[in-house]
């Protein structure tokens, strides 16, 4: 976990003083980045083989009791068990599809693992829904479009991973609501430093910085745009982040992915009935 600076007692904090700790966190001896989920990953590239079997994934699957759980959780809910009992991790895999799997358990390891804060549960409650939602709605604007959507979901999903480090930066040396303004003037920043470590690729790197800047200086990358859309349709569900100001429909970037209104329609539609399912 990021720790912050003892020079940053004061009461009140700016976002050059959150990204200076994130920086100096980073760059401390010793330190160690939060786990990025490269068991969900190594799952994620299993469920994409057509040759993977089902107990090559549940034996993956079993590394981690924690996770096992949860995916067991969500494969006995309504939504998907369709009144079937699932009493086992093989049971659950045949019951969610391996896409399916991969992209959860992926999610679920970066909420267990990443989206933590130390005085900030509140806030990480709220980053967790919305990144989630994202996430999903995501995959699906690139399915409606020409878009390949090999990295939405995770570009989603870790889009906003600066808030996370930038909360942990600060800790709990300035109250929570002094400190998320400033936390999401540069949470762009952050992630991007943060992917970076991770040595993930750079496409993840460039939409997790600039997904707020969308055509400043004509940046305009496709899985970005999807984002932009996810997030506005997140909201209009009751998935805005909290302390973020809702957007207005993103007409440029609906455009520049030629997503035309019959097909935000059924984006409508479908973004509600994730929404239900989530709660």
């Amino acid at each position: 976990m990021m720790h912050r600076s003892t020079a940053l007692a004061a009461p009140e904090i700016t976002g050059k003083e959150v990204l200076a700790c994130a920086k100096a966190a980073l760059n401390a001896p010793g330190y160690q980045l939060p786990v990025l989920p490269d068991m969900a990953i190594k799952l994620i590239e299993l469920t994409r083989r057509p040759d993977t079997e089902i107990m090559h994934v549940v034996r993956l699957m079993e590394q981690d009791p924690l996770i096992a759980a949860k995916v067991l959780a969500v494969a006995q809910s309504a939504f998907f068990s369709r009144g079937a009992r699932v009493t086992s991790l093989r049971d659950a895999v045949m019951r969610l599809g391996m896409e399916e799997l991969g992209l959860l358990f992926f999610e679920i390891t970066a909420s267990v693992r990443i989206f933590r804060a130390p005085g900030f549960e509140r806030y990480m409650g709220s980053l967790r829904r919305h990144s989630s939602m994202t996430a999903q709605l995501a995959r699906l604007v690139c399915r409606q479009t020409s878009v390949m959507d090999e990295y939405a979901f995770m570009c989603a999903l870790l889009h906003d991973v600066g808030i996370a480090a930038g909360a942990a930066a600060v800790g709990k040396g300035v109250p929570a609501e002094i400190a998320w303004p400033a936390i999401l003037e540069v949470h762009g920043e952050i992630g991007a430093m943060l992917t970076q470590a991770w040595r993930l690729p750079a496409d993840v790197t460039l939409v997790t910085q600039r997904h707020h800047s969308l055509g400043s200086d004509g940046f305009a990358h496709p899985v970005a745009c999807a984002i932009a859309i996810a997030e506005w349709l997140a909201s209009e569900q009751g998935f805005a982040l909290d302390g973020e100001t809702a957007d207005a429909r993103p007409e440029a970037e609906l455009a520049l992915l030629g997503v035309t209104e019959s097909m935000l329609t059924q984006l409508g539609v479908d973004a509600a009935a994730i929404a239900q399912r989530m709660g």
